[in-house]
């Protein structure tokens, strides 16, 4: 099977002594993780178009396993890399996905959120938690179970508020969001 389509690049990982595995997120399969031969030799011409944090149009071909057959990057998304804020922004955004998302579950609202907001440099953890499926304004605290929250605790997949965000000591490797409600 053969398919062309556009996707977003999360990341990528070393696989073997002269390949990568590209992590990347499309419209219609959702996230999918696919090998790049060659990808690691420096005069790979497919590797250049697969960098993290940028739209790529792909050709993917799949028998035994998902293959990059073909790449070109259509958006390296520059409005978010010339700024420290954004470009951060867009990275734990990118964190979040690769922490939250599984394998093979295309959601256009999903695709179309990153579409909109990494192109127009306007990043709304509180329209991407929705989307996926958790709702800040009905929110509790985790710990003290208090109504207000202003923060999401990704790998607990909850709401703690700034009280008990401050209690937190020594998890250091915790991704957390801090949800803006007027988004």
């Amino acid at each position: 099977m053969e398919q062309k389509t556009l996707a977003l690049v999360l990341d990528f990982k070393i696989f073997k002594e002269n390949d990568k595995i590209i992590d990347l997120y499309t419209k219609k399969r959702g996230r999918i993780c696919a090998r790049l031969v060659g990808g690691r030799k420096i005069t790979s011409k497919l590797s250049p178009q697969l960098n993290p944090l940028t739209f790529s149009l792909v050709r993917i071909v799949e028998k035994n396993e998902i293959r990059i057959a073909d790449a070109l990057e259509v958006d390296n998304l520059s409005k978010i890399r010339q700024s420290i804020v954004l470009f951060g922004q867009a990275l734990k955004l990118i964190e979040v996905l690769k922490e939250m998302i599984m394998p093979e579950q295309p959601d256009l609202d999903l695709w179309f959120f990153l579409r909109r907001s990494l192109t127009s440099g306007k990043i709304s953890y509180f329209k991407l938690l929705s989307i996926l499926g958790y709702s800040p304004q009905n929110s509790n605290c985790l710990i003290c179970h208090q109504k207000k929250t202003d923060f999401f605790w990704v790998q607990r997949q909850a709401f703690i508020c700034q009280k008990c965000l401050k209690g937190l000591k020594g998890n250091q490797n915790r991704l957390i969001l801090k949800v803006n409600y007027e988004n």
